[in-house]
């Protein structure tokens, strides 16, 4: 069950995920607790922007689906109908 301290959690996205121009393909939940929801291409530092859980889930409700992924996971899919996969994250 999600509270409202999860939903105040500050996770990492890009400016393109805020502003809908990209969508969310590539799920991080490192080792740390830190999220990120990305487009799954490369990242710029000057791309990032720390936002809310919820501000992520109002753009793309469909993460509410992998929100159990283990720390040291990442889910990945191909486009926003495509199921998430989930793997150990290696990096």
């Amino acid at each position: 069950m999600i509270t409202n301290q999860d939903l105040n959690k500050a996770v990492f996205t890009l400016k393109s995920v805020i502003n809908r121009t990209d969508s969310i393909l590539y799920i991080v939940h490192d080792d740390d607790d830190e999220w990120q929801f990305l487009n799954g291409h490369t990242v710029s530092p000057q791309d990032i922007m720390i936002v809310s859980l919820q501000q992520v889930i109002n753009i793309d409700a469909t993460i509410l689906q992998i929100l159990d992924l283990a720390m040291g996971y990442v889910a990945n899919r191909i486009n926003l109908n495509s199921e998430w996969e989930i793997s150990r994250n290696l990096e």
